[in-house]
């Protein structure tokens, strides 16, 4: 398991002034994918607060779900931190190497960053493309049939 980047860590755990402190025990198969859902549900609706804060609860509990990793990248990526949202995105690869929708993804970002530095190099410092949108997923987008 890899562990969480600094700057979400330091969201997940703001009380947390000890390498002692207890850890949550992990919840089951079936009850990650039901709050991956339900973080999935909000984040399509627009409340990237609450969903955000699910998923940093989930982070803990659901150590093994790549689809958490994928979705807090989405967040990031919609706050325009595309270095937090590729370092969440490889973490949803290490997890799961199978993660094809976070692959994918990070190509997709890599293409963008590339034609976004070409074009500028091109135009004097103009980017005309826009940001690739990140597809958030849901227990349905399962990346291999290990979590199942």
């Amino acid at each position: 398991m890899s562990l969480p980047s600094a700057h979400v860590r330091a969201q997940a755990n703001p009380d947390q002034n000890s390498s002692t402190d207890s850890i949550a025990p992990a919840l089951p198969n079936s009850a990650c994918l039901s709050r991956l859902d339900s973080a999935a549900v909000k984040l399509r609706r627009g409340q990237t607060p609450s969903a955000e804060q699910e998923l940093l609860e989930l982070l803990s509990l659901c150590p093994d779900t790549p689809q958490v990793q994928h979705n807090l990248a989405v967040v990031e990526a919609r706050r325009g931190d595309w270095d937090e949202a590729i370092s969440l995105l490889l973490e949803s690869i290490a997890l799961d190497a199978r993660a094809s929708a976070s692959v994918e993804t990070l190509r997709g970002i890599h293409r963008w960053r590339a034609s976004e530095a070409y074009a500028r190099a091109l135009t004097d410092g103009q980017a005309p493309q826009p940001p690739p949108e990140l597809v958030v997923q849901s227990s349905v987008d399962m990346n291999s049939d290990t979590l199942r």
